[in-house]
């Protein structure tokens, strides 16, 4: 059977009422003992939904990385005008790519764009925010078929799986760096 986009392939069986009990017992356990939280925010929907589940318990802060004039900048500039004022813009210059990208580079021991890239937001929340527990949405995608790359596949179980694993190993990159920086970096997906 062919993949469809928005399927649930790694887990079939769950119902969606299952699903978002099992992610909200998941960002409770997280945030247990936790008044505030940050969340690294996309305003996608992985994101939203940590942020959306993690405001049921705690007081949340939505930290959005932008570069002056990309896609996030202006969904930036469109959520000030609407009124949206709980999450704050962490601007990303030219200049804080020239020391963010060896940052990156060195926390996620890699060379690879995509790597690099993927953690720069992350690490900038991680220095930015003033909370000690950042949430993120990652692993959403790989779970649940999120990526483009997907759709060409026949069944993509095992692209998913590999993707899954790895960025398990990115995760705990991240993780090591947010510890050195007395933070607690935790991925509810």
């Amino acid at each position: 059977m062919p993949f469809s986009p928005g399927t649930v392939v790694l887990f079939p069986e769950m119902e969606p009422n299952k699903l978002l009990e099992a992610l909200r017992e998941s960002v409770r356990g997280i945030t247990a003992g936790s008044k505030e939280a940050a969340v690294a925010w996309s305003g996608g929907l992985d994101s939203s939904l940590i942020e959306v589940l993690a405001r049921e318990t705690l007081e949340v802060t939505c930290y959005l990385c932008a570069v002056r004039g990309a896609s996030d900048w202006k969904l930036a500039q469109e959520l000030r005008r609407s009124g949206r004022e709980d999450i704050e813009v962490l601007e990303i210059s030219s200049q804080d790519l020239l020391r963010l990208v060896p940052r990156a580079a060195k926390i996620m021991e890699s060379v690879r764009p995509i790597e690099i890239a993927y953690s720069i937001p992350v690490i900038r929340v991680l220095e930015e925010t003033r909370e000690n527990l950042v949430l993120a949405g990652s692993g959403a995608d790989e779970l649940f078929g999120g990526y483009a790359k997907y759709e060409a596949m026949d069944d993509p179980r095992e692209a998913m799986r590999a993707d899954f694993e790895k960025m398990l190993r990115e995760s705990e990159k991240l993780n090591k760096a947010a510890r050195a920086m007395h933070k607690r970096l935790k991925f509810p997906f």
